[in-house]
């Protein structure tokens, strides 16, 4: 039997052999319903599985209490151990609650919201004192376009191109890095920026956009935050998980 993480307690553990498993059955404290991962990358987009469902279920369907072979100790399950850094040590790792994902995003756009709303203040104020002639944009005047332009466009880019920097360095929007939260690989290692990028952010705004599909997909992402092991849908694209920094 392969090596299996087992999310208990909102925490993740393990790797553990089949021993350690075993004996975790025998004391209940590993259940059918107990989601697990056998740590292949290839496997971590589709979720984690409840054990029952994989080949960790032979261990219940031995007996109604399985037995440690005879005259051998008990393989106890490895101590906790602190979140992997950049070297992606699996361990035990403590996922972020749901109210520190809300709040993370509910950050992110409250700090877009206010780089436009002072944009637009500034904007007022140029075209209220006349500095810039309001009707010109009208008549197609090539600075005063160019400017409002500049003064929405530049300020987003910045704030994008900061937030993909935290991205890069440790896998954190602006309203995550607030929050002490960051993206994760399912056993707790670093996830590439182009897999969050790409998988974890693009391709769902692409869906997004898509009449109806982009409604249902964002309500489905919504609800598969309140599963056990707390993963959207944008998550599971990606084969990513939300941790405590």
């Amino acid at each position: 039997m392969k090596e299996w993480h087992c999310a208990l307690d909102g925490k993740i553990h393990g790797p553990f052999p089949e021993e350690a498993l075993r004996g975790m059955a025998r004391r209940g404290e590993l259940t059918p319903d107990t989601l697990v991962w056998n740590g292949e990358p290839e496997n971590a987009a589709k979720g984690w599985t409840r054990a029952a469902d994989t080949e960790v279920g032979q261990l219940f369907r031995e007996g109604e209490t399985p037995q440690e072979p005879h005259n051998q100790t008990e393989t106890p399950p490895p101590p906790p151990m602190a979140s992997p850094g950049e070297g992606g040590v699996p361990g035990a790792v403590e996922l972020a609650t749901r109210w520190q994902r809300f709040l993370a995003v509910f950050l992110d756009f409250l700090l877009a919201g206010a780089i436009w709303a002072v944009a637009t203040i500034i904007a007022a104020v140029v075209f209220g004192l006349y500095i810039i002639d309001p009707y010109a944009i009208k008549t197609g005047d090539v600075a005063a376009l160019l400017f409002v332009s500049a003064l929405f466009v530049l300020p987003t880019i910045f704030y994008s191109i900061y937030n993909i920097y935290l991205l890069h360095k440790n896998s954190q929007t602006l309203g995550k890095k607030i929050m002490n939260i960051k993206i994760a690989n399912p056993d707790g290692s670093r996830t590439p920026t182009w897999k969050i990028l790409i998988l974890r952010g693009f391709v769902p705004s692409l869906i997004g956009c898509i009449p109806i599909v982009g409604q249902l997909f964002f309500i489905a992402d919504i609800c598969c935050l309140f599963r056990d092991d707390r993963r959207t849908l944008h998550d599971m694209l990606a084969g990513t998980i939300v941790i405590r920094d």
